[in-house]
């Protein structure tokens, strides 16, 4: 059998049943050979994700990790051209795989995201610039969450891209050192990673011929934990502490 193409990262917080909707999603993909590396980071029922025809590792931790730390982990055990970090809570009705990567033969770019879409269509803002202290004040204290890019027809490129979809170029990711998992615990990993490609001089894509759907939790602000979370970790980026 073929070397798979393509690993899918997905980390689970007890997600077994959101995951195994993803992975009938994946099921369907089409004349591509993958893999997909479930992280289980808090104890949970796995026999939701036996009887897959694509090979399906888990790695099981023994005590809670980072967003960061789970995916570099996750990419430790990879050994494919393209890693893509994708969340419990995404669904795909149709994509098509190739298309995203056809994106990556300009060798300057690092990584490709999809729209996301939220239940009900609507194009999420999952592609920003990159954040600074009047845009984060806008966004979490003011309300205002518009799109920071115009929807282009052909694929664009923007500061960042959200940590729900990402294709990385493998090679890329392991320059940088994946995400800074010692800085970042949870919030702006994926700002953060951008940052560092535009840094070394490569780009990040969208591709807006290609969609995904997200339910998005936002959790930080239903939970003062994770509120504090995101605050200490926009603090981090902004002042690169």
């Amino acid at each position: 059998m073929a070397n798979p193409l393509i690993t899918f990262s997905i980390v689970s917080h007890g997600q077994s049943i959101l995951i195994s909707n993803l992975l009938s999603d994946l099921s369907k993909l089409k004349k591509i050979y993958f893999e997909v590396i479930i992280t289980v980071n808090i104890p949970e029922d796995l026999s939701l994700y036996e009887g897959y025809s694509f090979p399906i590792f888990i790695i099981n931790n023994f005590s809670p990790k980072g967003f960061g730390d789970n995916n570099n982990t996750a990419f430790s055990y990879s050994n494919t051209p393209w890693f893509i970090i994708i969340n419990p809570d995404i669904r795909i009705q149709t994509i098509n795989i190739f298309s995203l990567l056809t994106v990556f033969q300009n060798q300057n770019i690092a990584a490709v995201a999809p729209l996301i879409l939220s239940s009900d269509g609507q194009i999420q803002d999952s592609f920003r610039r990159f954040p600074t202290l009047y845009i984060l004040v806008k966004r979490f204290f003011l309300g205002l969450r518009g799109l920071d890019y115009k929807v282009m027809t052909n694929p664009f490129p923007v500061d960042w891209i959200a940590g729900m979809f990402i294709i990385f170029r493998s090679s890329y990711y392991a320059k940088v050192g994946g995400f800074d998992q010692n800085r970042f615990y949870m919030y702006f990993e994926d700002a953060d990673i951008c940052y560092r490609f535009y840094k070394l001089g490569f780009k990040v894509f969208v591709d807006p011929s290609e969609h995904v759907f997200h339910d998005a939790q936002r959790s930080s602000r239903r939970n003062l934990k994770y509120f504090r979370w995101h605050l200490i970790s926009a603090f981090r980026f902004l002042t690169g502490k």
